[in-house]
């Protein structure tokens, strides 16, 4: 063992031990959020108590891997809780670990075998809802974290896991702005229908000099008659947006950091609003992304929509 990677933090003694303990945990807390995983995603969590309580709802658990520097092999390992509870050494176990040939690309299975609960919808429904809330809510990041439920009983759930909340905002704005600099944008409702239609001419004089890109804009008001037509709740909405609310910028498929991000109102948005709140988007009612892609394309409603 390498003495120079362990740490030990013990509770006892003095309050002059306790503090100092204290700060040490701290200290290394502090330098472990600073780690960032291949993809750029930061570790959450400490013990990983979490997972152990996960993997117990079931009698037994799976793993299964396929390393990335490992093309073309598979691990696996299966754990049988009743076995663990019926021995008294866990060393008395053995844990046989299966590999073979696979075709499949490189990533990491856990299937939990015979659940001790029953999930109905509810279960189901409180489990989409934080998918929804860990997922980057934009598909174009590419390190971005998507998960996917998939539930054939209950379709809508799986809907709603994709789409988020998006499909529940009372405005879309979209905007395109090309190689030449011209620019259009379209407004549509909630049902996915146009309001409104503009040219280029109409928002400037001249063409902007910038490079081509796309740009989003979902806002959501939040009183109950709006809601009472909408498939999710205005408190799950709420919620949602307090963690992605914001405009994020993105950069051939990877978001640019800190736009975005909880705090960082790049555009003033709160400001505006608050210097007229009338139906004004916040960074607390609306989100939105800025794409600076390759080979970026409308889809076919703005197309038919611009030969009408």
């Amino acid at each position: 063992m390498n003495l120079n990677r362990v740490a030990v933090v013990s509770k006892f003694g003095s309050k002059e031990a306790e503090d100092a303990a204290k700060k040490v945990a701290k200290k290394l807390l502090a330098k472990k959020s600073q780690v960032f995983t291949s993809l750029g995603r930061m570790p959450t969590g400490n013990k990983g108590l979490g997972r152990i309580a996960a993997l117990r709802l079931g009698t037994y658990v799976t793993l299964i891997t396929r390393p990335l520097n490992e093309p073309g092999l598979e691990y696996s390992l299966t754990i049988n809780w009743k076995q663990l509870e019926e021995t008294d050494l866990f060393e008395a176990i053995n844990f046989d670990v299966m590999k073979q040939e696979t075709t499949k690309k490189h990533g990491t299975q856990i299937i939990i075998g015979d659940l001790q609960v029953k999930l109905g919808r509810e279960e189901i429904q409180r489990l989409a809802r934080e998918l929804i809330l860990l997922a980057d809510p934009f598909f174009g990041d590419k390190t971005g974290f998507h998960p996917r439920l998939v539930a054939p009983e209950f379709a809508d759930l799986e809907q709603q896991v994709l789409n988020a909340y998006f499909d529940d905002s009372e405005f879309h704005l979209k905007a395109q702005l090309n190689e030449e600099g011209l620019a259009k944008a379209w407004l549509l409702d909630w049902k996915g229908r146009i309001l409104f239609h503009t040219q280029h001419h109409k928002l400037s004089e001249r063409p902007y000099k910038t490079v081509p890109a796309t740009f989003d804009l979902w806002v959501f008001l939040f009183n109950s008659q709006t809601f009472s037509s909408r498939k999710a709740s205005l408190s799950q909405v709420r919620d949602w947006l307090s963690v992605v609310g914001g405009i994020r910028l993105y950069y051939h498929g990877l978001r640019v950091r800190p736009y975005g991000d909880p705090g960082y109102d790049w555009l003033d948005m709160n400001l505006a609003r608050a210097r007229s709140p009338e139906d004004r988007p916040s960074t607390n009612t609306s989100l939105a992304v800025c794409r600076r892609d390759a080979g970026v394309t409308l889809p076919s409603i703005m197309v038919d929509c611009m030969h009408e």
